[in-house]
């Protein structure tokens, strides 16, 4: 009978564990971006003006313009464009992760509790009696729902100028006023939304 010495078993063992293979069940893909943390938005359009904290300014609009429940009025257009700390462009790999602003109110008392898409106005002396609030609206005029998730909520689209990303992301947005009775006292408006941006 013949015997293996114990290097000669090693070896063996060894040799079949190296020859075994297995089927391959499945795939693990992990993806991800690098943004460039110095982008920030910048106002533009007709109505949108500064850089982080946009400041949109309606049009000055007589009461007597407010006659129908739930009717809006005097919307200005004004874009939110990616911008990097030059004034230039973020580059296209932020540009093309960029998949637009989440809009939210530092505060659930900020929009009416009736109408989630109202912003109530909190500049002094505004009047209780016959308020006017602001909407929000996305390109498409849906109003912006403050109370909704980021997955649920209206949002205008992210707009590669060119398409490859390699120049600007702008969204556009309207703000307006709106009234839910359609009677309105003469008042300063104010209303303030916080954004975020949301990357993929």
């Amino acid at each position: 009978m013949k015997s293996l010495t114990l290097s000669a078993v090693g070896t063996l063992v060894l040799g079949l564990a190296c020859t075994q293979t297995f089927a391959v069940d499945g795939t693990i893909t992990v993806n991800g971006v690098v943004t460039d943390s110095t982008c920030t938005v910048a106002g533009g359009g007709a109505g949108g003006a500064g850089n982080k904290d946009i400041i949109v300014t309606l049009d000055t609009v007589p009461s007597s313009t407010f006659n129908t429940a739930n009717q809006s009025a005097s919307p200005k257009s004004f874009e939110l464009e990616l911008k990097n700390a030059a004034g230039g462009s973020c580059g296209a790999a932020t540009n093309n992760a960029l998949k637009g602003v989440f809009l939210e109110t530092a505060a659930a008392t900020d929009y009416d509790s009736a109408n989630a898409t109202a912003l109530v106005n909190k500049a002094a002396g505004a009047s209780t009696t016959n308020p006017v609030f602001i909407q929000i609206v996305t390109d498409a005029d849906v109003a912006v729902d403050y109370s909704a998730a980021w997955g649920t909520q209206a949002k205008s689209p992210v707009v590669l100028n060119p398409a490859d990303g390699t120049g600007t992301a702008k969204m556009t947005y309207k703000a307006r006023y709106f009234t839910k009775s359609g009677t309105v006292d003469a008042q300063n408006v104010t209303a303030t939304v916080n954004y975020t941006l949301q990357y993929n």
